[in-house]
């Protein structure tokens, strides 16, 4: 049964629009693991609901942002130090999408955040890492998207 976390684990939360909020935690059983609240609802929080078959180990951190209206990303390692993300927005009729590697992230678990950057000309998820790589001491790593811009 979800919502069942170690003692101590952060739970992450981000509201998505205007009265919407959503949490994020990794369970015992290291899987992610959501639930939603909204003022309509007449049972306050909905779920808990596990989001694809990614593990992570227990207390790990689960990043997330909104880049817009109704749209969610998540970002978290692997038990196995790969960086995962996934997305959920109200078209997908499905549930959640991903999980997908993050371009070829790893991290030793040291440090993960998740920052959220905008300006006129982009809005961007920035997660920052501390790895540990090939045994070389640690190094900080950035990796980012930009939305589609016209000129």
């Amino acid at each position: 049964m979800g919502g069942r976390a170690a003692p101590g684990a952060p739970v992450t939360a981000v509201s998505r629009s205007l009265d919407k909020l959503d949490v994020f935690v990794v369970g015992t059983d290291g899987g992610i693991w959501t639930a939603a609240w909204e003022p309509d609802f007449t049972v306050w929080w909905h779920g808990w609901w596990r989001i694809g078959s990614v593990a992570a180990p227990q207390g790990a951190f689960v990043g997330a942002v909104s880049r817009s209206t109704d749209k969610l990303d998540i970002f978290v390692t692997e038990s196995n130090g790969v960086i995962q993300t996934a997305a959920w927005e109200p078209d997908f009729t499905d549930g959640w999408h991903g999980w997908w590697e993050l371009n070829g992230g790893r991290a030793a678990g040291v440090e993960f955040n998740v920052l959220m950057l905008s300006g006129p000309l982009l809005v961007q998820p920035v997660i920052q890492y501390y790895a540990n790589v090939g045994g070389i001491g640690g190094h900080a790593f950035v990796a980012g998207f930009r939305t589609k811009v016209d000129f």
